[in-house]
């Protein structure tokens, strides 16, 4: 069986798609960032969920802090429309830093209750 370019083209481009999902695999691994140690439960399955939300807490204050800078910008100044772009960035991102909190909270508090309720 002969192979012609198109079959050539069709492997190249499997393997490459299997690079792209490994390396989304390892990054998503690699992102997991470290939680604060008062916010642990113990719990594995708690933790692992902390350690999935931290890196989202920290892009929504990095982006909230990127929305500050930009707003104080010489280019949002002269610009009504960039400022107010930026004013609701950073509504949202503040937005989402609060969630962010509340739901990495949650399960160390949740935890605490359960052992009240069942002593």
């Amino acid at each position: 069986m002969a192979l012609d370019i198109r079959d050539f083209r069709r492997s190249q481009e499997t393997r490459a798609s299997e690079k792209v999902a490994n390396r989304t695999t390892a990054g998503r691994i690699l992102t997991q960032a470290a939680v604060e140690i008062d916010k642990l439960t113990g719990d594995p399955l708690w933790d692992k969920l902390l350690t999935i939300l931290q890196p989202e807490l920290e892009n929504a204050v990095a982006q909230r802090d990127a929305a500050i800078q930009k707003m104080l910008s010489m280019e949002a100044l002269k610009d009504e429309s960039i400022h107010r772009l930026c004013v609701v960035s950073f509504w949202t991102n503040q937005a989402r830093v609060e969630v962010f909190e509340h739901i990495i909270n949650l399960p160390k508090q949740l935890v605490e209750d359960a052992k009240l309720v069942t002593t």
